[in-house]
């Protein structure tokens, strides 16, 4: 048998090297395709399945869902992935009646949004400007005027200032605003806002309120107001019936209530 010559294998091996790296190529490019289709085909799915198609709403009664989808940015046919929290909760600082609790997107298709709407419960005079407020001291509006509003009551014996943030009723008296909040929440509570004006925290054992009526209701302290409340509501409808006007009614002992004319 004759030998095989070193340059005949030197030869042979260069063959197997070039197809190797043509295989290689050829493999690589495939790949590469390959990668290309995948990620156009998945931009293209996104495009059609991974939109906003819709927006659920829960928490409003005053703001309808157009108007809170509205606040939110959020639009119909955008990609669901940018819908952004953050984004989203700036566009509803924008308007002060509405806070945002939660958004959540819900693939493929879906969006979530929770909401609390804030409700105007007090007028407050901070230095000549009307502060508009709700049950947790918010700040809703700036106002020359006490709004003509029912369900508003009048805060006085506070001395308010406004937080750095501009956001929330402050005062210099330690427990004022607690005690101012703590009183609005209870009025909300038990409903009977439409027959206050007036709500005057300026001593915490002495509040004392105004009815519409044009009636002093003694509350004394915090303390048993659902008691003080029931006694308040049954004893100025009867005054009202008998269309009296002035005149001091003390519920403070939250069980009786005692009229006195002046």
């Amino acid at each position: 048998m004759a030998a095989v010559q070193p340059r005949s294998y030197e030869k042979y091996g260069k063959y197997i090297n070039r197809k190797n790296r043509r295989r290689e190529k050829k493999w690589g490019k495939g790949f590469f395709l390959l990668l290309a289709a995948a990620a156009v085909a998945v931009i293209i799915f996104q495009g059609r399945v991974f939109v906003v198609k819709e927006v659920e709403v829960t928490g409003n009664s005053a703001f309808g869902q157009s108007e809170v989808t509205g606040l939110s940015g959020i639009s119909l046919g955008m990609s669901i992935f940018k819908v952004d929290a953050e984004e989203v909760e700036r566009n509803f600082s924008a308007n002060r009646y509405v806070e945002l609790l939660k958004v959540e997107t819900e693939l493929p298709d879906k969006v979530k949004i929770t909401i609390r709407e804030r409700t105007p419960r007090a007028a407050i005079n901070c230095a000549g400007v009307i502060l508009v407020v709700d049950e947790e001291g918010f700040i809703l509006e700036r106002r020359t005027t006490v709004p003509d509003d029912d369900g508003i009551v009048v805060v006085s014996g506070i001395n308010a200032s406004v937080n750095s943030q501009s956001t929330h009723i402050e005062s210099e008296m330690i427990g004022q605003t607690a005690l101012m909040k703590k009183m609005l929440n209870a009025i909300r509570e038990e409903q009977v806002n439409g027959l206050i004006s007036e709500l005057n925290v300026s001593n915490p054992d002495n509040i004392y309120l105004i009815s519409e009526t044009g009636i002093q209701v003694l509350i004394g302290d915090e303390e048993r107001l659902p008691e003080k409340f029931v006694w308040m509501r049954a004893v100025l409808e009867e005054l009202t019936n008998k269309g009296v006007m002035r005149g001091v009614l003390d519920v403070s002992s939250g069980k009786n209530a005692v009229y006195a004319e002046r």
